[in-house]
């Protein structure tokens, strides 16, 4: 799977080319469109403050005229996604964004990550880059250890999970 879409000089979604509509539909989100994103600010469709600040930083670096090329995950409850991300300046002063898929591993559903669950006050951090959480003791650990290790695999209401950057992630982006 690879996703193009590109960003005008305001970071407003200006093109969207591959299969997003399927993928929104199959990931619950069939009302996000490529039509309907399109003249939306790519910074305030991502979820936290540190990672809109972290995407406004990355596109200003594309513009700067380096290609950049990340790492990241998109998983979904019941399967690892891993993902390349390659931004590259454009000569107007917008940004061209390439997502491919690199690999997917399917596993027992985390219903941590399903939207459409019960949930507490409680908070859980998710880096949005490695999909690792933070524990207690600030040790980031893959999902499904953090699950166990909080004990969040009973039918109660679950933590409400709020996206971040962790520090081996923020550290390989700010370096």
């Amino acid at each position: 799977m690879i996703l193009v879409y590109s960003v005008d000089g305001a970071d407003r979604i200006t093109d969207i080319t591959g299969p997003w509509d399927e993928f929104a539909a199959a990931n619950g989100a069939p009302g996000l469109t490529a039509a309907t994103q399109r003249g939306k600010s790519l910074p305030e469709l991502v979820t936290g403050v540190e990672m809109q600040l972290l995407t406004t930083m990355l596109l200003r670096r594309a513009r700067g005229g380096t290609p950049l090329r990340l790492p990241f995950r998109c998983d979904a409850p019941d399967e690892r996604r891993f993902l390349e991300m390659h931004l590259q300046g454009q000569g107007n002063g917008g940004v061209q964004i390439e997502s491919r898929l690199l690999r997917a591993e399917s596993r027992l559903a985390v219903a941590l990550l399903e939207d459409h669950v019960p949930r507490t006050d409680e908070v859980v951090y998710v880096c949005s880059w490695c999909k690792r959480a933070r524990l207690p003791r600030q040790e980031w650990v893959e999902i499904e250890a953090a699950v166990e290790e909080l004990r969040l695999f009973g039918p109660g209401p679950l933590p409400q999970v709020s996206h971040g950057i962790c520090p081996a992630c923020r550290a390989s982006f700010f370096s």
